[in-house]
């Protein structure tokens, strides 16, 4: 297997330290539970650190964590203006975007105007295009999908198409080497 030597230290994302950020906020998921509409105990707190624009600031949010004891269901708040899974808020993501696909700036320069490394700036822009492909399928007055799997020394595999008059998009199953750092195709 690939990777790195046991014992080398990582050069991946740094989580920002609560003093460094610009601002902190405190997120709770509500009193009652989405589910069963029964009362919440709390679990304590979640940090997710996320930079985001204008001007170039940190942010920390702390993210409440619930847990509701009649339909046994964990519930934990969600970072507002931030997409869902995401590592960066809303105003550096639509920035990337535009610079990188409507001004057609390098990706490289897009990474380097926001901030972000190259991997990260990679991850959101599959993110947005993925979501934005999944969009379309949606919209579509005609579309279709097939699912083909297969085993291979005892592991299963699977692809899923999901085809349109204009656009088809071939999904891997989860797990495998092509999807890098979660990123969908």
């Amino acid at each position: 297997m690939g990777g790195a030597r046991k014992g080398q230290e990582g050069d991946g994302r740094v989580a920002i330290e609560a003093a460094q950020a610009a601002r902190r906020e405190t997120i709770t998921p509500g009193e009652a539970c989405p589910y069963c509409t029964g009362p919440l105990e709390a679990r304590g707190f979640r940090s997710l650190s996320v930079p985001d624009m204008p001007p170039p600031q940190r942010i920390v949010y702390q993210l409440e964590r619930k847990n509701c004891p009649r339909c046994r269901k964990f519930i934990q708040a969600r970072a507002p203006a931030v997409l869902h899974k995401s590592l960066f808020g809303n105003q550096l993501t639509t920035q990337a975007v535009f610079l990188h696909y409507r001004h057609g700036a390098p990706r490289g320069q897009v990474c380097e105007q926001s901030g972000i490394g190259l991997g990260g700036g990679l991850a959101l822009l599959h993110c947005v295009a993925s979501r934005l492909k999944r969009l379309e399928y949606r919209q579509a007055p005609v579309h279709d999908a097939a699912e083909t799997s297969w085993r291979n020394d005892g592991r299963c595999g699977c692809d899923r198409l999901f085809a349109m008059l204009t656009l088809s998009v071939l999904r891997p199953s989860p797990g495998d080497p092509e999807l890098e750092c979660g990123a969908e195709p």
